[in-house]
């Protein structure tokens, strides 16, 4: 009989292993109205893994698994709801398969870190690889000597340059975290560099919201562990090494002061800076309001469809996750969605002060600003991610409040 060790050890190398290959080597394979992209079959075939284990260790091994069943009803109740919604509304099931993935991978995730003895760290970790790898694979698709807002750093594999800047936002957190918890000076300098290429792939994207995130992420964290002396430093080190980078920023610095700082040659709005996702938010408000069935049950996954006065010809996206959810679902589960959300605050802001506790905690806000900014959720190469995250702040909203690591 194969002991629960080696079992830890494995499902601890399996997510790994899909981790590196979604983030580094992410690419479509099917095309299509829904796609299939690489990351979705890894895990896929990890869940199937996952089911395999979790069934042998239950059957023949006195090893308790907890199969959180409040949350999977919860996720099937869920998933029958949206698909009802899609199917009375007349939308698009690849809504609904993208939204089925994301809150499944919750379940298994769950699943896994209740269960069995996952170094959350070494996950971090990997992270950082993956990271690494999806950088340097970007940017080698690059034209980098001519940054411009108007060219900005492609990642469709990952979904799109913010989805992915917001994902290399967390991940940068990630990094200072390590840095800290670590005192090997290789590693330190590993972990460096590591963040510089960060640095340059973040802005290479444009993502405001993206480098916003990272941002809040960095002083809550840096702030808690009592290093503040950074928040000076790190800005300042950063525009040194960018214009040292590549000179092209000085040539096209009113651009890209107008990116970040909105356009000051002409008369300055909000709505104006946050490139059209006001008038979709207040559009959205108007239809969700317009009738009493959508504001109780919703309009459906995938009904979103509006004209806005900027560039883009159509808008599918509320570009806020808490308004997409709102919008689709209506007001009866989006309350619910919302009290678990606040649970989940709740217990995540009373753990204790490790560093470890404020790393989750940071990872936490992060994706709170972030969902808010836009509809990352919806994004089917990354449901694998935001699946970890989550089970990881469920994992930990369970625990009692105490030292993790």
């Amino acid at each position: 009989m194969i002991g629960i060790k080696k079992i830890n050890t494995f499902i601890t190398l399996l997510i790994s292993i899909s981790v590196i290959l979604s983030l580094g080597f992410n690419t479509k394979l099917i095309d299509g109205g829904t796609p299939i992209y690489l990351s979705q079959l890894v895990f896929t075939i990890s869940y199937i893994i996952f089911l395999v284990i979790i069934f042998l260790v239950t059957l023949f091994s006195n090893h308790r698994v907890d199969l959180n069943f409040l949350s999977l009803f919860f996720i099937f109740f869920l998933i029958a709801y949206s698909a009802f919604g899609v199917s009375i509304n007349g939308a698009s099931f690849s809504e609904q398969i993208k939204f089925s993935f994301v809150v499944v991978s919750i379940w298994f995730f769950l699943v896994i870190f209740s269960s069995f003895k996952i170094n959350l760290d070494t996950i971090f970790k990997v992270l950082l690889v993956g990271g690494i790898i999806a950088c340097i694979t970007f940017i080698s698709e690059y034209n980098i000597l001519d940054i411009n807002p108007e060219k900005r750093l492609k990642a469709g594999r990952l979904g799109g340059y913010n989805a992915f800047a917001f994902i290399l936002s967390q991940i940068m957190l990630i990094a200072i975290h390590l840095f800290f918890s670590n005192k090997s000076f290789l590693l330190r300098s590993m972990i460096s560099l590591a963040f510089i290429l960060f640095t340059i792939t973040i802005f290479l994207t444009f993502s405001r919201g993206g480098l916003f995130c990272f941002l809040v992420g960095a002083v809550f964290y840096l702030y808690k562990i009592k290093q503040k002396k950074i928040f000076v430093i790190t800005p300042v080190l950063i525009l040194l090494a960018l214009p040292f980078f590549d000179i092209s920023i000085i040539s096209n610095l009113d651009a890209i002061s107008d990116r970040y700082l909105g356009d000051t040659s002409s008369s300055f709005s909000v709505a104006d800076y946050s490139t059209g996702r006001v008038y979709v938010w207040f559009s959205l408000l108007d239809e969700s309001f317009a009738s009493l069935r959508g504001f109780v049950f919703g309009h459906g996954l995938g009904n979103i469809l509006i004209d806005t006065p900027t560039s883009w010809t159509y808008v599918r996206s509320a570009h806020n996750q808490y308004l997409e959810y709102f919008y689709s679902f209506g007001f009866i589960i989006f309350s619910l969605l919302f009290v678990l959300l606040f649970w989940l605050s709740n217990r995540l802001f009373k753990l204790n002060n490790t560093r470890h506790n404020i790393l989750i905690i940071g990872l936490f806000i992060q994706i709170l600003i972030g969902i808010g900014l836009d509809s990352y959720l919806q994004t089917s190469q990354i449901g694998w991610y935001f699946g970890i995250m989550i089970a990881i702040f469920i994992h930990h909203a369970k625990r009692e409040i105490q030292e993790i690591t």
